[in-house]
């Protein structure tokens, strides 16, 4: 089977310019401006689960408040990461992250006490379109 190419990222999270290039490959962008530099880092999407228990009753405060404190943390982690978005069923989350690797997704969590059972590497990505391949 063909070895499909990882995200790349060049520089930090910020002025990120993202281009979908087939279902194959995704590749985000972004400018490092820190001493007239670029930095290219290559990056993974990964799905993350979370017991939660209860977070399908959270109000929409409560939402907005862990939503933020999660995008808080990505600020201060000063590393590529995006959180793309997050599914909630029952007593669990299934959260969309991009970044370098688990490491980072799991300081994330500690730096924002955000609960991790699993994390695993999106090694490919399908939808109906990808019938006509």
């Amino acid at each position: 089977m063909q070895q499909l190419p990882r995200f790349c990222k060049i520089g930090n999270s910020k002025n990120t310019i993202r281009q979908r290039l087939s279902h194959q490959s995704h590749l985000h962008f972004s400018i490092l401006n820190h001493n007239s530099s670029r930095k290219i880092i290559c990056v993974k999407k990964f799905v993350i689960e979370r017991n939660f228990p209860g977070v399908a009753n959270m109000t929409a405060e409560e939402i907005q408040s862990l939503s933020k404190a999660s995008n808080d943390v990505i600020e201060k982690l000063g590393k590529p990461y995006t959180w793309v978005q997050s599914y909630i069923t029952g007593d669990k989350m299934y959260c969309i992250h991009i970044a370098e690797s688990e490491d980072v997704i799991r300081e994330h969590a500690k730096l924002g006490r955000f609960p991790i059972n699993t994390i695993s590497e999106i090694k490919i990505i399908i939808d109906p379109s990808s019938a006509n391949w």
